[in-house]
C-alpha cells in the first residue's frame, strides 16, 4: 500500500492483514513508499522502498530490518545505495534481483560469505539525462522563453533549520519567482513514479515528471487551494472538508506550458533533473538567454591543519608551513554570478582543484595541470558531502540575511556523484618557497583570475 507506507496481506478468504505500517507521526520512516515485494518459502518478505532507496527485511517473526544504504543494520551493506529500486525477486540460493529504476540497472545482491571483503560505495552509472541533448529548454515560469533569474544552483551548501550550516547540499536549480505565479512543465514528459507528488502543503511540497522535480509550489492548485486541472489533479479533503493531499495517476501526461501548479512562500521555483539521489546538474539544460560572462570570484586562498584550524603564521609576506604539519586542507572562498542577476546573489561553483608552483611560477611535477578534485556534474548521495565539499565555516545564506560564504575544500574530492576525504602533504617537498595555486570555474567556463595564489613558505 504504498500511499499509505503499509504492507498488507489478502488472504483467499478476503481477510486483510496489515503486515507492517510507518507511524504517521515517524517524518522519514524506514517503510516509506513501498513499490516491491519478493517473498521466500520459509516467511521472510522483502520489500523495495522508492522514495528512500531502501531494501528492507520483514522475519517470518515481524522484525525489521534495513538491508541496504547508509542506515542499513548490517555495516558492511551500507555501501549498497540504490536508486529508486522499484522491482524484486530473489532466488533459491537467497540472492535478490533489484530493478534499479532510477539506474536504469538491474542489480543481484548475492548473500555475504564470512570471508567476503568489504564493499566498495557504488558509482553511479545512469547516463546522463536525454533533456540535457535538447537544443533549448524552456523556463518553469510564464514567459518560457525569455530570461529569468538564477537564485541558487547545483552543489552549494545548505543549512538547516538547527543551526548546522553544512547540513547537505542543494540538489538542483533555483528560478526566482513571484508567491502565486504558474509554474509550467518544460519537457513532454508523463507521470512513472507510483509517488510523484510528495510534502503536500509543506515548504517543499513538489511533484516528480519522469526526470524533472518541481519544487516548492502548490502542486496542482492555485494559491487558494482549487484544483488547475481536475482531470489530471485528485485533490482529496477530509471528513471535514481539509485539503490532505493531491493524487496523480501514475501515466498523466503533461506538455511543454501546462500548469503543473502555483508557487509557494518560497518565491523561486526549484528543478532537480534526473533520478532522486543522482541527480544530474539542471546547468546542462539550455535555457533561453541564460548566459554568463563573468569570471568567479575568489576572495582568499588558506589552509587549514588536520585538526581544522587556520595556519596563520607569516614571514616575509609568506605563510609558514610546517613540513612536518601532517594532512593539509587547501581552502578557496569563492562564489560565482550569471549574467543579469542582482549583485547580492551569489551562486556556487561547479569545477575547483589546484596547483603547487615553484616561486617563480613554475608547475611542479604532478602539477602541470590543475588537479581537479570538485565538479559537481552528479550530486553525491553521501549525507556528508556537504562537509566534505566546504570548510566548517562556510555559511548559508537561505534561512539568513547574510551572503553565502563557499569555502571549498578543494584538496576533497567530489565528483560523478562521489564524496571522499582529501589532503595536500607539504611533507612531500623540501623545505623552500612555493605558490598554492587555485582553480575555479563555472559551468560556462570562465576561470578565476584574481586572488587565486597564496605565497608559502615550506619549512
Amino acid at each position: 500500500d504504498t500511499g499509505n507506507n503499509a504492507i498488507r496481506k489478502l488472504a483467499r478468504d478476503g481477510a486483510v492483514t496489515t503486515i507492517a505500517r510507518a507511524a504517521p507521526e515517524d517524518p522519514d520512516p524506514a517503510l516509506r513508499g513501498p513499490i516491491g515485494l519478493a517473498a521466500t518459502a520459509d516467511g521472510y518478505l522483502y520489500i523495495a522502498t522508492f522514495r528512500r532507496g531502501r531494501i528492507l527485511q520483514i522475519s517470518p517473526r515481524g522484525e525489521l530490518r534495513i538491508l541496504t544504504g547508509r542506515d542499513a543494520w548490517a555495516p558492511e551493506n551500507r555501501a549498497i545505495l540504490l536508486t529508486h529500486p522499484a522491482g524484486l525477486a530473489v532466488d533459491r540460493r537467497g540472492a535478490l534481483y533489484v530493478a534499479e529504476a532510477g539506474a536504469y540497472a538491474v542489480r543481484k545482491l548475492a548473500p555475504r560469505r564470512a570471508d567476503d571483503p568489504p564493499a566498495a560505495p557504488q558509482a553511479l552509472t545512469a547516463a546522463a539525462p536525454a533533456l540535457t541533448r535538447a537544443a533549448v529548454v524552456p523556463w518553469p515560469l510564464a514567459p518560457q522563453w525569455s530570461w529569468h533569474e538564477v537564485v541558487g544552483d547545483m552543489g552549494e551548501v545548505r543549512g538547516d533549520y538547527q543551526g548546522e550550516s553544512r547540513d547537505h547540499l542543494h540538489a538542483g536549480l533555483d528560478v526566482r519567482a513571484d508567491v502565486g505565479e504558474a509554474v509550467l512543465a518544460i519537457a513532454d514528459e508523463k507521470v512513472e513514479s507510483p509517488l510523484p507528488a510528495a510534502n503536500f502543503d509543506g515548504l517543499s511540497e513538489n511533484l516528480q515528471i519522469d526526470q524533472l522535480t518541481y519544487i516548492h509550489m502548490k502542486v496542482g492548485r492555485t494559491p487558494t487551494g482549487a484544483p488547475l486541472d481536475p482531470a489530471r489533479f485528485q485533490i482529496l479533503r477530509d471528513a471535514s472538508g481539509r485539503l490532505v493531499t493531491v493524487r496523480i495517476k501514475r501515466g498523466t501526461r503533461f506538455r511543454i506550458g501546462d500548469p503543473l501548479g502555483t508557487v509557494n512562500r518560497m518565491a523561486h521555483v526549484h528543478l532537480e533533473l534526473g533520478s532522486h539521489g543522482g541527480d544530474a546538474n539542471p546547468i546542462e539544460l539550455r535555457f533561453p538567454g541564460l548566459t554568463d560572462h563573468f569570471a568567479p570570484r575568489i576572495k582568499a586562498v588558506q589552509l587549514l591543519d588536520a585538526s581544522g584550524r587556520r595556519l596563520s603564521a607569516h614571514q616575509g609576506g609568506r605563510l609558514l608551513v610546517p613540513r612536518d604539519a601532517g594532512p593539509i586542507s587547501i581552502v578557496a572562498d569563492a562564489w560565482d554570478q550569471v549574467d543579469g542577476d542582482a549583485p547580492r546573489r551569489r551562486l556556487g561553483l561547479y569545477r575547483l582543484g589546484f596547483q603547487i608552483l615553484t616561486a617563480q611560477g613554475a608547475p611542479l611535477p604532478g602539477y602541470e595541470q590543475p588537479q581537479i578534485n570538485i565538479a559537481f556534474d552528479r550530486l553525491p548521495r553521501d549525507p556528508a558531502a556537504a562537509r566534505i565539499a566546504y570548510a566548517p565555516a562556510s555559511g548559508d545564506a537561505v534561512h539568513t540575511e547574510q551572503p553565502t560564504s563557499f569555502l571549498y575544500l578543494v584538496t576533497n574530492r567530489v565528483s560523478g556523484g562521489q564524496a571522499t576525504p582529501g589532503a595536500w602533504r607539504p611533507a612531500d617537498l623540501p623545505p623552500g618557497d612555493y605558490i598554492v595555486r587555485v582553480f575555479a570555474a563555472d559551468y560556462a567556463g570562465n576561470v578565476a583570475t584574481d586572488n587565486r595564489d597564496l605565497l608559502i613558505t615550506v619549512r
